[in-house]
């Protein structure tokens, strides 16, 4: 197969696709420089400032960075960030801390005091978090070369090249729902025999083996659901039958099958880039004008109600606007909530959103890559491993899952679904816990590279070893292994770089830093960066040379936590892969899908096989699984057991473990104290005897992601004071506090704008193995 879409990663055995995703802040870094104060951090260090000398420094600080927090909030850019994200805390917190007085003799009340907070929290992770959401977090674009001079090269537009603005799946699923209970609609709906069962003359067979049985005449309506004959053709041939007294009768019927998941009566939506787009073609195709018109008006607004959000960039006050003229008219025309899933991270809470490129093209030359070949290279052989212990972990698991399931049910076969369904347990995740099958995988890989890095425990700060020196024990700790299902070919590994700016970089004045590794997956495969690459296409033929027609894909539901319209299911899913559904509402469309009902598992003499597939192919078990199985695996890449200290770890040029700290929440106890001024001087003099460095990030079990810290802000190290009392009132007995150092730190960041601002960033690239070595 071709590999033009790929570069060699010097001689380390892999190739890096050519195209890289570039993430990073869409507000500069120097933003949060603002809200802290260094000269108040020296004096809560100093011995000589008494305890009352100190606060009323404190108090004027603390003013002066309300005063600063007050321009912030007042920024149109800032306004316009958190009106897409949190619209209501506009007018409930952004815009009380912009205009509500600030008398410089006593600190804010406590209720201003929390939206200050608030609006910190929010200033930390426009500046520094490598988001990809909006024009505060825009997608960007850098491209892997051979030149031999190119170290890296940097050319600037004015300004974002593209804001799109786009509907949520679930919001257009609700139009769907609404239009589909549209009387002048209804007996143009084509209803489809569900993808997940099999239809057979005495009834439906649903994924787990159950006969579904039909009355004759149900079962006759069933067969005349070929997605091609519309409702009303189907109730006259139904009714002239004496199957049904009436075409009410008959759509009653419908719509109870469709209870049952036999049938899917609704018009129907996908994951994709523009979702209204489909249903206005389904319309369109309506015969009859009276019904057709209805429904495109309301289509009609909704596309125009959107065109205004979108056209509303840049003003925030517009954008609130266009965003409740949105919300009026959606719930207006759907009788339902414009929110969804409240509180929860990547689920799409809201109607429309916009997704933007950065006004940026970054070149990568060979010296990067010679630069980077040989630590990333062992790197991604031990992801390789860590994914294939994993499956070599969960094939023994399936053994022992099978034969308890074939011993419970007397048989020698047992429904995929059903299986499915009992491995379901150990392969859940979150963002906080891995499953305990994939942990104590995790464990032992972190033995072995602790066995390889020989980290001394006399509290350094930094480990530095020359990669020449370890190559050896990484290829005996982690050994060549096969890759166990498709989408394990690729691993994605986040790679920053800490450095002043270009020059520096071009001059070698630089650290490559590794962020994460995520392992056994493509992690530009996602709408949010497909839709916004410069060449979708290229990107889709670089996923179909690498997998071929292995890979395997279950068809998501769209009820799926998991599912939502900017990163699952991935955009790049080739016809020439296999699919098969389990559900009736997948969140993807193929021509051709298997059902989970026509699928069961086997033993063969070498493993478990999944029987049923149309063309007869038995299939493994691991490949059928596989896609599930790789997003419980994916975030398992973690080099070093969590420690109470750990030095910062280089090889070669690459931070591969930044220095880090694992601290028991109650040792904190200075957040804890009643007076700000106390707490800040306690956190600083704790800071100190700690060796904490001012600037880190933080993650608390009460959260789910990671915050930044300067030590020298008020608001900032407040805010992790609540998280100490939170934690200690909300968290296990014992919960520990991790903090990192901030590499690449605030002054390290390279990007730059075409005003010179300075923004963090990093480049998310694929890896596969190079077919000529593997």
């Amino acid at each position: 197969m071709s590999t033009d879409h790929t570069i060699p990663l010097g001689d380390s055995g892999w190739r890096i696709w050519r195209l890289s995703a570039l993430r990073g802040a869409g507000f500069p870094a120097t933003l949060l420089d603002r809200t802290v104060d260094a000269d108040l951090a020296r004096d809560a260090a100093e011995t000589a400032v008494t305890d009352e000398e100190f606060a009323d420094r404190y108090r004027a600080a603390a003013a002066r960075q309300s005063t600063e927090l007050a321009a912030i909030a007042r920024d149109p850019a800032f306004r316009e960030a958190v009106a897409w994200q949190s619209p209501h805390l506009l007018a409930t917190c952004i815009d009380k801390v912009a205009v509500e007085p600030i008398d410089p003799r006593r600190l804010p009340g406590s209720k201003q005091r929390q939206r200050e907070l608030t609006t910190a929290a929010y200033i930390q992770r426009y500046a520094l978090k490598n988001d990809s959401i909006g024009f505060f977090g825009p997608v960007g674009w850098a491209r892997w070369t051979e030149d031999p001079a190119a170290l890296v090269s940097v050319a600037h537009r004015p300004a974002l090249s593209r804001r799109t603005v786009c509907f949520e799946t679930w919001a257009a699923d609700a139009v769907a729902g609404a239009l589909s209970r549209d009387l002048e609609l209804v007996p143009w709906l084509l209803p489809v025999r569900a993808p997940q069962n099999l239809h057979g003359p005495d009834g439906v067979i649903t994924p787990r083996g159950r006969l579904l049985a039909l009355s004759p005449s149900d079962g006759r309506l069933v067969a005349a659901c070929d997605g091609a004959t519309p409702i009303g053709r189907i109730a006259c041939d139904a009714v002239a039958r004496g199957d049904y007294p009436d075409a009410e009768s008959v759509h009653r019927a419908l719509l109870g099958l469709q209870e049952r998941e036999v049938l899917r009566v609704d018009l129907e939506v996908v994951a994709a880039a523009r979702p209204l787009a489909a249903l206005r073609t389904a319309v369109e195709a309506v015969p009859a004008e009276t019904a057709r018109r209805g429904a495109l008006t309301a289509l009609d607004e909704l596309e125009a109600r959107r065109g205004e959000v979108a056209a509303a960039a840049g003003d925030p006050d517009k954008l609130l606007a266009a965003q409740d003229a949105l919300q009026a008219a959606f719930v207006r025309l759907t009788g339902e909530g414009s929110q969804r899933r409240a509180g929860e991270s990547y689920a799409g809470r809201t109607l429309v959103y916009e997704d933007t490129v950065r006004a940026v093209d970054v070149t990568l030359g060979a010296p990067m890559l010679a630069a980077l070949a040989r630590p990333l290279g062992m790197l991604l052989d031990a992801s390789r491993w860590l994914v294939a212990e994993a499956a070599a972990a969960y094939r023994r698991l399936f053994d022992e899952i099978f034969d308890r399931l074939c011993a419970r049910r007397g048989q020698d076969s047992v429904p995929l679904a059903v299986f499915y369904g009992a491995a379901t347990p150990d392969l859940v995740f979150s963002f906080r816990e891995l499953p305990p099958i994939v942990q104590q995988v995790v464990t032992e890989f972190q033995r072995r590279w602790q066995r390889v890095l020989e980290i001394p425990d006399d509290g350094v700060a930094r480990h530095d070893i020359d990669g020449a020196s370890i190559v050896a024990s990484v290829a005996r700790e982690f050994p060549h292994s096969e890759v166990p299902w498709s989408a394990a070919v690729h691993h994605a590994p986040d790679l920053m770089i800490a450095a002043a700016d270009v020059d520096a970089v071009r001059r070698g004045e630089f650290l490559a830093v590794l962020g994460e590794l995520h392992a056994g997956a493509n992690t530009i495969e996602s709408r949010l960066f497909v839709e916004q690459s410069p060449d979708p296409a290229a990107l889709m033929a670089a996923e179909e040379a690498d997998h071929g027609t292995r890979r395997i894909v279950p068809v998501l539901s769209k009820e799926s936590s998991k599912v939502n319209s900017r990163t699952t299911p991935s955009a790049l899913l080739s016809p020439g892969y296999t699919y098969w559904a389990m559900y009736p509402d997948g969140a993807s469309r193929h021509d051709e899908v298997v059902p989970a009902a026509a699928l069961r598992v086997h033993r063969s003499a070498d493993a478990l096989e999944v029987r049923g597939a149309p063309d007869g192919r038995a299939l493994p078990l691991i490949e059928v699984l596989g896609e599930v199985l790789g997003s419980a695996v994916m975030n398992g890449f973690s080099m070093l057991p969590s420690a109470g200290h750990r030095p910062r770890v280089t090889v070669d040029n690459l931070v591969v473990s930044r220095e880090s700290w694992r601290i028991p929440a109650e040792e904190l106890a200075w957040a804890a104290e009643r007076d700000p001024d106390r707490r800040f001087r306690g956190a600083t003099r704790w800071r100190l005897d700690r060796g904490l460095p001012r600037r880190v990030f933080y993650r608390v079990p009460v959260e789910d992601k990671p915050l930044f810290l300067d030590f020298a802000g008020v608001s900032l190290v407040e805010m992790l004071a609540r998280s100490v009392r939170r934690t200690l009132r909300d968290a296990d007995p014992g919960s520990r506090i991790s903090f990192s150092e901030a590499l690449p730190d605030t002054d390290q960041t390279w990007l730059r704008d075409a005003d010179d601002q300075r923004y963090t960033s990093e480049f998310r690239i694929i890896a596969v193995a190079d077919r000529a070595s593997s």
